[in-house]
């Protein structure tokens, strides 16, 4: 069965991260001749912001600082479906789908879930107990029930690139309907808007897979 799917994440409140971010070290901070103390300390306080706003806006892009919101799932005959609650749930869930009842292991399809997506899932889900089914990977590769779909169109070559509204586009298909920087907000304040962004993705995963493998 093909499985389309994609998370959407949520870095954890930002008082929690202030206390486990690597702290600021005012001497890489470059001052040049200046003598004035008063631009000496704005630039410094220049310095010091930047360098939590940056902590802040990466961290929902590391499994260690951040978890799982939903995970948007697109499977043949089905309707799609977004994944929310508990994380460990999610999850637990998630997994369920991707296997069929012999325990056989779905073709998995995203976009850069190679590189995100699926060691996301993994990492999150060892907090919590939880393995990935054990045919998701060969020893360092991942088995042929992974395909992403920004390395097949980028043929494999080293340093896939391309986003994936830059591939939409390409191909003349209808692009995201948001930015995955924003869902955590949208999703705090107009659920079935963030309910048709995650299904817009998904749906944009399998349509570029129906244009590029589809039918071989």
């Amino acid at each position: 069965m093909l499985t389309f799917f994609d998370i959407e994440t949520k870095a954890y409140p930002d008082d929690v991260l202030v206390n486990i971010a690597p702290p600021f070290d005012p001497s890489e901070v470059k001052v040049g001749n200046t003598k004035d103390q008063a631009k000496i300390q704005e630039k410094m306080a220049s310095a010091e912001a930047k360098h939590y706003e940056k902590y802040f806006q990466d961290a929902a892009l590391n499994p260690m600082l951040s978890r799982i919101l939903v995970i948007g799932v697109l499977q043949e005959g089905n309707e799609f479906v977004m994944l929310e609650g508990e994380e460990k749930d999610i999850i637990e869930k998630f997994w369920k789908m991707s296997v069929d009842k012999d325990g056989r292991l779905h073709d998995l399809i995203g976009f850069n879930n190679s590189g995100f997506d699926l060691p996301f899932i993994i990492k999150r889900g060892w907090k919590y107990g939880i393995r990935p089914p054990g045919t998701l990977r060969r020893g360092r590769y991942w088995s042929d029930y992974v395909c992403d779909i920004r390395e097949v169109f980028n043929q494999y070559q080293y340093g896939a690139s391309g986003t994936l509204n830059e591939i939409a586009e390409f191909l003349g298909l209808p692009k995201k309907t948001g930015k995955g920087s924003e869902f955590a907000r949208l999703y705090d304040e107009d659920r079935s808007k963030a309910f048709e962004y995650v299904k817009r993705d998904v749906t944009l995963v399998k349509e570029i897979y129906d244009r590029i493998i589809g039918g071989y």
